[in-house]
């Protein structure tokens, strides 16, 4: 359904392909993959009776719920990487809003609840002080953090979760 042409069948193709479907199955396993943005906007195109209104409209709700969360994680994306920038700490933004941008030219196609971005380790310090600013807090508490600052060369992988609370994890460089 994702990669065909389904607008290419006729209504008696489209209608034989999608009989015996089960509904609530589908609309599960949707919601558990995050594929309501894409099914949603493809099976808009059909514009069929064919799919129950049902379907369609808990797809259309939680396809606008997305893209409003992908808006507001993308602002966020710009407020906290341009204060970084502001202040000369490289970073980089991985997954979430920017890759949704880069493989499909629109944020609203892709679901993510938090922003991964990748960090200097040297600049730890200060982009806690920066992230404070913004109201971001610590998860893990700045024990956690003075101890992850002993494991020289790397660089730190800081998780923006929705609350405004802050993950921060290693990884190697």
């Amino acid at each position: 359904m994702i990669r065909g042409d389904l607008t290419a069948l006729s209504p008696e193709e489209l209608k034989a392909g999608l009989q015996g479907t089960d509904w609530q199955l589908f609309l599960r396993l949707v919601y558990h993959h995050r594929l309501y943005s894409v099914l949603y906007l493809k099976m808009k195109e059909l514009n069929s009776a064919i799919i129950p209104a049902d379907v369609m409209e808990s797809l259309r709700q939680q396809y606008t719920v997305n893209t409003f969360r992908m808006l507001h994680l993308t602002a966020e994306m710009e407020q906290v990487c341009g204060a970084f920038r502001e202040r000369g700490i490289r970073n980089i933004t991985l997954k979430g809003p920017a890759l949704a941008h880069d493989l499909y030219g629109d944020v609203s196609m892709r679901t993510s609840k938090d922003l991964d971005i990748l960090i200097p380790f040297n600049d730890v310090e200060a982009a806690e002080g920066i992230l404070a600013t913004l109201g971001y807090v610590s998860k893990e508490g700045e024990r956690h953090l003075r101890c992850a600052a002993g494991n020289g060369g790397n660089i730190i992988s800081v998780t923006l979760i929705r609350s405004k609370g802050l993950k921060w994890r290693s990884i190697g460089a």
